[in-house]
């Protein structure tokens, strides 16, 4: 996997593959935790799934991803 000294060195990447990184299992009981958040209601129930990518030795996320679903009974 590829490590970015800069901006300017992860600007000229664009595109380029960066390898794989080791493989992490994300249980169950982690999403219930931290990833998922679930509201019941008459109409069903929303979940609200949110997703943060961190990035080694900073203080702010890469990348935050967010997604809601709405499931009608």
């Amino acid at each position: 996997m590829k490590a970015f000294t800069g901006v300017e060195e992860f600007e000229k990447a664009v595109g380029a593959h960066l390898g794989y990184s080791d493989w992490h299992t994300i249980t169950q009981a982690q999403i219930d935790a931290e990833l998922l958040d679930v509201t019941r209601g008459a109409n069903g129930a929303r979940a609200t799934v949110r997703v943060i990518v961190e990035r080694e030795g900073s203080d702010k996320p890469a990348c935050v991803a967010e997604t809601v679903l709405l499931v009608v009974a």
